[in-house]
C-alpha cells in the first residue's frame, strides 16, 4: 500500500487493533459501489455505536488523495509538454524561414 506517496517504495506495515493505536485519528478505508458521501453517514453511525469517544471524521475519496499525490508530477509533465510544443513551433519557424 502506498501510504508514503507514489514515488516511495512500499514500506512494511503492521496493522494494530484500535485499542493499541497511538494515533488520535486512525484511517478507516471503506470500499463502496456508490458514492463515498452517501456511505459516510452509515459508517460514522456504526463506528459511533461501537465507541462514543471517536470523533467525527472527514471523508476523502481515494481519487482525491491520488490526485493530490500526483499533482506535482502532472504539473511538471504539462510544463514539459508546453516547452516541447514551443520548441517544435520555433524549430518549424526556423526551418520554414
Amino acid at each position: 500500500m502506498h501510504r508514503q506517496g507514489l514515488e516511495n517504495q512500499v514500506a512494511p506495515q503492521v496493522f494494530r487493533p484500535h485499542a493499541q493505536e497511538t494515533d488520535d485519528m486512525p484511517d478507516v478505508i471503506v470500499r463502496t459501489s456508490s458514492g463515498p458521501r452517501t456511505v459516510a453517514a452509515s459508517v460514522q453511525s456504526a463506528i459511533q455505536s461501537m465507541d462514543k469517544s471517536v470523533a467525527r471524521f472527514n471523508v476523502i475519496p481515494v481519487d482525491q488523495q491520488l490526485g493530490e499525490q500526483t499533482a506535482a508530477r502532472r504539473f511538471h509533465t504539462s510544463l514539459l509538454g508546453l516547452f516541447s510544443l514551443a520548441a517544435l513551433l520555433l524549430s518549424a519557424i526556423g526551418i520554414y524561414g
